[in-house]
Protein backbone atom coordinates (compact mmCIF):
# COMPACT_ATOMS: atom_id res chain seq x y z
CA UNK A 1 0.00 0.00 0.00
CA UNK A 2 1.28 3.48 -0.75
CA UNK A 3 2.51 5.35 2.26
CA UNK A 4 -0.13 7.72 3.57
CA UNK A 5 0.70 11.35 3.20
CA UNK A 6 0.99 13.26 6.42
CA UNK A 7 -1.41 16.19 6.78
CA UNK A 8 0.51 19.41 6.64
CA UNK A 9 -0.60 22.35 8.76
CA UNK A 10 0.03 25.71 7.17
CA UNK A 11 2.14 28.26 9.06
CA UNK A 12 -0.91 30.51 9.22
CA UNK A 13 -3.00 27.89 11.02
CA UNK A 14 -0.11 27.15 13.36
CA UNK A 15 0.16 30.83 14.25
CA UNK A 16 -3.61 31.08 14.76
CA UNK A 17 -3.56 28.03 17.02
CA UNK A 18 -0.69 29.37 19.12
CA UNK A 19 -2.37 32.77 19.36
CA UNK A 20 -5.62 31.18 20.52
CA UNK A 21 -3.85 29.09 23.16
CA UNK A 22 -1.92 32.14 24.39
CA UNK A 23 -5.09 34.23 24.55
CA UNK A 24 -6.98 31.56 26.49
CA UNK A 25 -4.05 31.08 28.87
CA UNK A 26 -3.82 34.86 29.41
CA UNK A 27 -7.55 35.11 30.12
CA UNK A 28 -7.33 32.26 32.62
CA UNK A 29 -4.41 33.92 34.39
CA UNK A 30 -6.24 37.28 34.40
CA UNK A 31 -9.37 35.59 35.77
CA UNK A 32 -7.39 33.96 38.59
CA UNK A 33 -5.48 37.17 39.36
CA UNK A 34 -8.62 39.34 39.47
CA UNK A 35 -10.43 36.89 41.73
CA UNK A 36 -7.49 36.72 44.14
CA UNK A 37 -6.48 40.38 44.19
CA UNK A 38 -9.73 42.30 43.53
CA UNK A 39 -13.45 42.12 44.45
CA UNK A 40 -14.37 41.06 40.89
CA UNK A 41 -16.65 39.52 39.78
CA UNK A 42 -19.14 42.05 41.13
CA UNK A 43 -22.73 40.86 40.79
CA UNK A 44 -25.92 40.55 42.80
CA UNK A 45 -24.26 38.06 45.14
CA UNK A 46 -21.04 40.00 45.63
CA UNK A 47 -20.31 41.24 49.14
CA UNK A 48 -23.50 39.71 50.51
CA UNK A 49 -23.91 37.30 53.43
CA UNK A 50 -26.86 34.91 53.49
CA UNK A 51 -29.47 35.69 56.15
CA UNK A 52 -32.46 33.33 56.28
CA UNK A 53 -34.82 35.98 57.66
CA UNK A 54 -33.76 38.99 55.58
CA UNK A 55 -32.50 37.29 52.44
CA UNK A 56 -28.99 38.61 52.97
CA UNK A 57 -26.93 41.29 54.67
CA UNK A 58 -23.88 43.16 53.38
CA UNK A 59 -20.41 41.82 54.11
CA UNK A 60 -18.68 43.58 57.02
CA UNK A 61 -15.49 43.43 54.95
CA UNK A 62 -16.77 46.42 52.99
CA UNK A 63 -15.23 49.68 54.19
CA UNK A 64 -18.44 51.39 55.35
CA UNK A 65 -20.42 48.35 56.54
CA UNK A 66 -20.64 47.51 60.25
CA UNK A 67 -20.38 44.10 61.89
CA UNK A 68 -24.15 43.57 61.58
CA UNK A 69 -24.04 43.92 57.80
CA UNK A 70 -25.47 47.40 57.28
CA UNK A 71 -24.01 50.66 55.97
CA UNK A 72 -23.19 52.53 59.16
CA UNK A 73 -20.18 53.75 61.14
CA UNK A 74 -19.20 51.07 63.62
CA UNK A 75 -20.43 52.99 66.68
CA UNK A 76 -23.78 54.30 65.42
CA UNK A 77 -26.28 54.61 68.27
CA UNK A 78 -29.72 53.13 67.76
CA UNK A 79 -32.43 55.77 68.17
CA UNK A 80 -34.08 56.24 64.75
CA UNK A 81 -34.08 53.40 62.20
CA UNK A 82 -34.16 53.94 58.43
CA UNK A 83 -35.55 50.87 56.67
CA UNK A 84 -35.52 50.42 52.90
CA UNK A 85 -33.77 49.12 49.81
CA UNK A 86 -30.98 50.59 47.66
CA UNK A 87 -32.64 54.02 47.81
CA UNK A 88 -32.04 53.95 51.56
CA UNK A 89 -28.64 52.26 51.34
CA UNK A 90 -27.48 55.08 49.05
CA UNK A 91 -26.66 53.54 45.68
CA UNK A 92 -24.40 55.77 43.50
CA UNK A 93 -23.24 57.92 46.43
CA UNK A 94 -21.00 58.00 49.49
CA UNK A 95 -22.45 56.69 52.76
CA UNK A 96 -22.51 60.19 54.26
CA UNK A 97 -24.74 61.31 51.34
CA UNK A 98 -27.43 58.68 51.97
CA UNK A 99 -30.71 60.10 53.22
CA UNK A 100 -30.39 58.53 56.71
CA UNK A 101 -26.95 60.13 57.14
CA UNK A 102 -28.17 63.52 55.84
CA UNK A 103 -31.17 63.35 58.16
CA UNK A 104 -28.95 62.50 61.13
CA UNK A 105 -26.62 65.39 60.38
CA UNK A 106 -29.46 67.86 60.32
CA UNK A 107 -31.61 66.54 63.16
CA UNK A 108 -28.84 65.52 65.49
CA UNK A 109 -30.70 62.24 66.04
CA UNK A 110 -28.59 59.04 65.69
CA UNK A 111 -30.07 57.32 62.63
CA UNK A 112 -29.23 53.73 61.79
CA UNK A 113 -29.30 52.77 58.10
CA UNK A 114 -30.97 49.38 57.56
CA UNK A 115 -31.15 49.90 53.79
CA UNK A 116 -29.91 47.11 51.51
CA UNK A 117 -30.38 46.80 47.76
CA UNK A 118 -33.35 44.68 46.63
CA UNK A 119 -34.92 44.46 50.09
CA UNK A 120 -38.72 44.38 50.05
CA UNK A 121 -41.67 44.20 52.42
CA UNK A 122 -40.74 40.78 53.84
CA UNK A 123 -37.24 41.97 54.75
CA UNK A 124 -38.79 45.11 56.26
CA UNK A 125 -41.12 43.01 58.41
CA UNK A 126 -38.23 40.92 59.73
CA UNK A 127 -36.26 44.08 60.54
CA UNK A 128 -39.16 45.72 62.35
CA UNK A 129 -39.92 42.58 64.36
CA UNK A 130 -36.36 41.51 65.16
CA UNK A 131 -34.23 44.66 65.08
CA UNK A 132 -36.45 47.70 65.70
CA UNK A 133 -39.08 46.59 68.22
CA UNK A 134 -37.85 47.24 71.74
CA UNK A 135 -34.52 48.66 70.57
CA UNK A 136 -35.32 51.91 68.72
CA UNK A 137 -37.49 54.92 69.51
CA UNK A 138 -38.79 55.08 65.95
CA UNK A 139 -38.37 54.08 62.32
CA UNK A 140 -38.98 55.52 58.86
CA UNK A 141 -39.89 52.76 56.41
CA UNK A 142 -38.99 53.91 52.89
CA UNK A 143 -41.22 51.99 50.49
CA UNK A 144 -40.25 51.89 46.81
CA UNK A 145 -43.41 50.75 44.94
CA UNK A 146 -41.68 49.69 41.68
CA UNK A 147 -40.23 46.55 43.28
CA UNK A 148 -40.93 46.33 47.02
CA UNK A 149 -44.02 44.23 46.29
CA UNK A 150 -42.33 42.04 43.71
CA UNK A 151 -40.97 38.57 44.35
CA UNK A 152 -37.43 39.45 43.31
CA UNK A 153 -33.87 38.78 44.39
CA UNK A 154 -33.88 39.33 48.17
CA UNK A 155 -37.20 37.60 48.80
CA UNK A 156 -36.00 34.64 46.75
CA UNK A 157 -33.22 34.11 49.31
CA UNK A 158 -35.45 34.28 52.40
CA UNK A 159 -35.96 30.91 54.04
CA UNK A 160 -39.65 30.22 54.59
CA UNK A 161 -38.57 27.39 56.90
CA UNK A 162 -36.59 29.56 59.31
CA UNK A 163 -37.97 29.63 62.85
CA UNK A 164 -38.84 33.32 62.48
CA UNK A 165 -40.78 32.98 59.22
CA UNK A 166 -42.35 29.69 60.22
CA UNK A 167 -43.79 31.48 63.25
CA UNK A 168 -44.82 34.65 61.37
CA UNK A 169 -46.51 32.77 58.55
CA UNK A 170 -48.68 30.95 61.07
CA UNK A 171 -49.24 33.93 63.38
CA UNK A 172 -50.33 36.36 60.66
CA UNK A 173 -51.73 33.76 58.19
CA UNK A 174 -49.28 34.94 55.52
CA UNK A 175 -49.33 33.48 52.03
CA UNK A 176 -45.64 34.24 51.48
CA UNK A 177 -45.01 32.91 47.96
CA UNK A 178 -41.99 30.96 46.86
CA UNK A 179 -39.73 32.65 44.34
CA UNK A 180 -40.89 32.25 40.78
CA UNK A 181 -39.55 35.44 39.23
CA UNK A 182 -41.50 38.27 37.67
CA UNK A 183 -41.24 37.64 33.94
CA UNK A 184 -39.23 36.08 31.18
CA UNK A 185 -36.87 39.07 31.37
CA UNK A 186 -35.71 37.82 34.78
CA UNK A 187 -35.46 34.20 33.68
CA UNK A 188 -33.64 34.68 30.38
CA UNK A 189 -29.98 33.68 30.44
CA UNK A 190 -27.83 35.79 28.16
CA UNK A 191 -24.16 35.34 27.40
CA UNK A 192 -23.36 39.02 28.08
CA UNK A 193 -25.07 38.85 31.46
CA UNK A 194 -23.23 35.64 32.32
CA UNK A 195 -19.84 37.14 31.38
CA UNK A 196 -20.26 40.34 33.41
CA UNK A 197 -21.89 38.64 36.43
CA UNK A 198 -19.97 35.38 36.67
CA UNK A 199 -16.50 36.06 35.31
CA UNK A 200 -13.98 38.42 36.90
CA UNK A 201 -12.62 39.54 33.50
CA UNK A 202 -16.09 40.35 32.15
CA UNK A 203 -17.13 42.06 35.38
CA UNK A 204 -13.98 44.22 35.47
CA UNK A 205 -14.42 45.19 31.81
CA UNK A 206 -18.07 46.13 32.40
CA UNK A 207 -17.36 48.25 35.51
CA UNK A 208 -14.07 49.85 34.51
CA UNK A 209 -14.57 50.34 30.77
CA UNK A 210 -18.22 50.13 29.76
CA UNK A 211 -19.49 52.17 32.74
CA UNK A 212 -17.00 54.95 32.00
CA UNK A 213 -17.97 55.00 28.32
CA UNK A 214 -21.61 55.35 29.38
CA UNK A 215 -20.72 58.10 31.83
CA UNK A 216 -19.12 60.29 29.15
CA UNK A 217 -21.62 59.84 26.39
CA UNK A 218 -25.33 59.45 25.71
CA UNK A 219 -25.23 57.84 22.26
CA UNK A 220 -26.29 54.48 23.66
CA UNK A 221 -29.26 56.20 25.33
CA UNK A 222 -30.63 57.38 22.01
CA UNK A 223 -31.29 53.91 20.69
CA UNK A 224 -34.81 52.54 20.35
CA UNK A 225 -34.68 51.08 23.89
CA UNK A 226 -34.57 54.54 25.49
CA UNK A 227 -36.38 57.79 25.09
CA UNK A 228 -35.90 61.29 26.44
CA UNK A 229 -38.63 62.81 28.59
CA UNK A 230 -39.44 66.27 27.20
CA UNK A 231 -38.18 69.27 29.14
CA UNK A 232 -36.17 67.12 31.56
CA UNK A 233 -32.95 66.36 29.63
CA UNK A 234 -33.13 62.81 31.02
CA UNK A 235 -33.81 59.36 29.62
CA UNK A 236 -35.71 56.30 30.79
CA UNK A 237 -35.55 52.71 29.61
CA UNK A 238 -38.54 51.02 28.00
CA UNK A 239 -37.53 47.72 29.61
CA UNK A 240 -37.23 49.26 33.08
CA UNK A 241 -40.63 50.92 32.76
CA UNK A 242 -42.18 47.65 31.60
CA UNK A 243 -40.73 45.66 34.51
CA UNK A 244 -41.80 48.29 37.01
CA UNK A 245 -45.33 48.22 35.65
CA UNK A 246 -45.48 44.44 36.04
CA UNK A 247 -44.20 44.53 39.60
CA UNK A 248 -46.77 47.17 40.66
CA UNK A 249 -49.84 45.60 39.07
CA UNK A 250 -51.89 44.40 42.03
CA UNK A 251 -54.22 42.56 39.65
CA UNK A 252 -51.43 40.10 38.81
CA UNK A 253 -51.75 36.95 40.92
CA UNK A 254 -48.25 37.05 42.44
CA UNK A 255 -48.46 40.76 43.32
CA UNK A 256 -51.96 40.30 44.72
CA UNK A 257 -50.64 37.65 47.14
CA UNK A 258 -47.77 39.85 48.31
CA UNK A 259 -50.08 42.86 48.70
CA UNK A 260 -52.39 40.76 50.85
CA UNK A 261 -49.42 39.91 53.09
CA UNK A 262 -48.48 43.61 53.26
CA UNK A 263 -51.93 44.45 54.62
CA UNK A 264 -51.42 41.94 57.43
CA UNK A 265 -47.81 42.92 58.17
CA UNK A 266 -48.46 46.67 58.16
CA UNK A 267 -51.32 46.13 60.61
CA UNK A 268 -48.86 44.25 62.78
CA UNK A 269 -46.35 47.12 62.50
CA UNK A 270 -48.97 49.51 63.84
CA UNK A 271 -49.60 47.22 66.82
CA UNK A 272 -45.86 47.11 67.53
CA UNK A 273 -45.76 50.91 67.49
CA UNK A 274 -48.59 51.09 70.02
CA UNK A 275 -47.29 48.34 72.30
CA UNK A 276 -43.67 49.56 72.36
CA UNK A 277 -44.57 53.26 72.21
CA UNK A 278 -42.33 53.85 69.20
CA UNK A 279 -42.82 56.07 66.20
CA UNK A 280 -43.30 54.16 62.93
CA UNK A 281 -43.95 56.00 59.67
CA UNK A 282 -43.90 55.23 55.93
CA UNK A 283 -42.15 57.33 53.29
CA UNK A 284 -42.97 56.49 49.66
CA UNK A 285 -40.15 56.93 47.14
CA UNK A 286 -41.29 57.45 43.53
CA UNK A 287 -39.62 55.94 40.48
CA UNK A 288 -37.47 57.93 38.08
CA UNK A 289 -40.12 57.71 35.35
CA UNK A 290 -42.84 58.91 37.75
CA UNK A 291 -40.78 61.95 38.76
CA UNK A 292 -39.82 62.88 35.18
CA UNK A 293 -43.40 62.37 34.00
CA UNK A 294 -44.77 64.66 36.70
CA UNK A 295 -42.07 67.27 36.06
CA UNK A 296 -42.64 67.34 32.29
CA UNK A 297 -46.37 67.55 32.88
CA UNK A 298 -45.90 70.55 35.17
CA UNK A 299 -43.99 72.27 32.36
CA UNK A 300 -46.87 71.69 29.92
CA UNK A 301 -44.93 69.30 27.69
CA UNK A 302 -47.18 66.46 26.58
CA UNK A 303 -44.93 64.93 23.91
CA UNK A 304 -44.12 61.27 24.47
CA UNK A 305 -45.87 61.21 27.83
CA UNK A 306 -48.28 58.53 26.58
CA UNK A 307 -45.30 56.16 26.56
CA UNK A 308 -45.20 56.43 30.35
CA UNK A 309 -48.83 57.10 31.16
CA UNK A 310 -49.92 53.53 31.94
CA UNK A 311 -46.88 52.72 34.09
CA UNK A 312 -47.10 56.00 36.02
CA UNK A 313 -50.82 55.50 36.59
CA UNK A 314 -50.14 52.00 37.93
CA UNK A 315 -47.61 53.50 40.35
CA UNK A 316 -49.99 56.29 41.39
CA UNK A 317 -52.71 53.72 42.06
CA UNK A 318 -50.39 51.57 44.18
CA UNK A 319 -49.19 54.62 46.10
CA UNK A 320 -52.82 55.52 46.82
CA UNK A 321 -53.40 51.99 48.15
CA UNK A 322 -50.34 52.26 50.42
CA UNK A 323 -51.48 55.63 51.77
CA UNK A 324 -55.01 54.32 52.38
CA UNK A 325 -53.69 51.29 54.28
CA UNK A 326 -51.20 53.32 56.33
CA UNK A 327 -53.92 55.74 57.40
CA UNK A 328 -56.32 52.89 58.15
CA UNK A 329 -53.88 51.41 60.68
CA UNK A 330 -52.86 54.81 62.06
CA UNK A 331 -49.37 55.05 60.55
CA UNK A 332 -48.15 58.47 59.29
CA UNK A 333 -47.33 58.39 55.58
CA UNK A 334 -45.67 60.83 53.17
CA UNK A 335 -44.66 60.67 49.49
CA UNK A 336 -41.27 62.08 48.50
CA UNK A 337 -42.58 63.23 45.10
CA UNK A 338 -42.99 66.88 46.16
CA UNK A 339 -39.45 67.22 47.49
CA UNK A 340 -38.03 65.40 44.47
CA UNK A 341 -39.82 67.74 42.07
CA UNK A 342 -38.16 70.68 43.83
CA UNK A 343 -34.79 68.93 43.59
CA UNK A 344 -35.37 68.34 39.86
CA UNK A 345 -36.17 72.01 39.33
CA UNK A 346 -32.92 73.02 41.06
CA UNK A 347 -30.95 70.52 39.00
CA UNK A 348 -32.44 71.96 35.80
CA UNK A 349 -31.43 75.47 36.89
CA UNK A 350 -27.87 74.20 37.35
CA UNK A 351 -27.96 72.42 34.00
CA UNK A 352 -27.21 68.97 35.44
CA UNK A 353 -29.36 65.80 35.47
CA UNK A 354 -30.78 64.56 38.76
CA UNK A 355 -30.05 60.94 37.80
CA UNK A 356 -26.94 59.34 36.27
CA UNK A 357 -27.49 57.90 32.76
CA UNK A 358 -29.10 54.46 32.66
CA UNK A 359 -29.83 54.51 36.38
CA UNK A 360 -32.98 54.79 38.47
CA UNK A 361 -31.14 55.97 41.59
CA UNK A 362 -30.60 59.74 41.91
CA UNK A 363 -27.44 61.67 42.59
CA UNK A 364 -26.75 63.19 46.01
CA UNK A 365 -29.32 65.98 45.47
CA UNK A 366 -32.05 63.37 45.10
CA UNK A 367 -31.06 61.64 48.33
CA UNK A 368 -31.08 65.01 50.10
CA UNK A 369 -34.68 65.39 48.85
CA UNK A 370 -35.51 62.02 50.44
CA UNK A 371 -34.06 63.34 53.72
CA UNK A 372 -36.22 66.47 53.52
CA UNK A 373 -39.28 64.33 52.90
CA UNK A 374 -38.35 62.11 55.88
CA UNK A 375 -38.12 65.22 58.04
CA UNK A 376 -41.55 66.36 56.86
CA UNK A 377 -42.87 62.93 57.77
CA UNK A 378 -41.33 63.00 61.25
CA UNK A 379 -42.84 66.38 61.99
CA UNK A 380 -46.24 65.07 60.93
CA UNK A 381 -45.75 61.91 63.00
CA UNK A 382 -44.91 63.87 66.14
CA UNK A 383 -48.44 65.18 66.56
CA UNK A 384 -49.24 61.96 68.41
CA UNK A 385 -45.80 61.30 69.93
CA UNK A 386 -44.86 64.58 71.60
CA UNK A 387 -42.92 62.85 74.39
CA UNK A 388 -40.92 60.59 72.07
CA UNK A 389 -37.20 61.59 72.16
CA UNK A 390 -37.19 61.78 68.36
CA UNK A 391 -40.04 64.27 68.41
CA UNK A 392 -38.51 66.32 71.19
CA UNK A 393 -35.42 66.73 69.00
CA UNK A 394 -37.36 67.23 65.76
CA UNK A 395 -39.64 69.90 67.19
CA UNK A 396 -36.77 71.72 68.91
CA UNK A 397 -36.01 73.56 65.69
CA UNK A 398 -32.69 71.83 64.97
CA UNK A 399 -33.84 70.72 61.50
CA UNK A 400 -34.40 74.13 59.94
CA UNK A 401 -31.66 73.70 57.36
CA UNK A 402 -33.03 70.43 55.97
CA UNK A 403 -36.63 71.65 55.87
CA UNK A 404 -35.89 74.67 53.68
Amino acid sequence: MPEEKRMKISPRLQSLFLLSVSLIASLILCEIGLRVLTPFPINKSSNKIQDDNLGYRMSSELADVDKWGFRNPSKTRRVLAAIGDSHTYGFNILSEESWPAVLQGSLGIPTYNFGVGSYGIYSYHALIRQSVAGKFKGAVIALYPPNDFANVYSSCRISRDSSFWNREIKRLSLNMPKCWGMSEDYKRVRIDRFLKDRTAVGSAFDHLVIDNVRRFGRNDLKRKNYFEIPNTQEFVSYRGVRLHMQSMDVERDEIKIIWSDFLKMSTDWSKIADEDDILLAIMIIPSKERLLYEYAKQKGRGELLNKLKDSVQTEVDLEARIIKQARAVGMPVESAIGRLLKAKELSMQKGVPLYPPRNGHPKAAGYAAYARSAHDLLRKSCDDHMDNPICVQTLAGRAEQISK
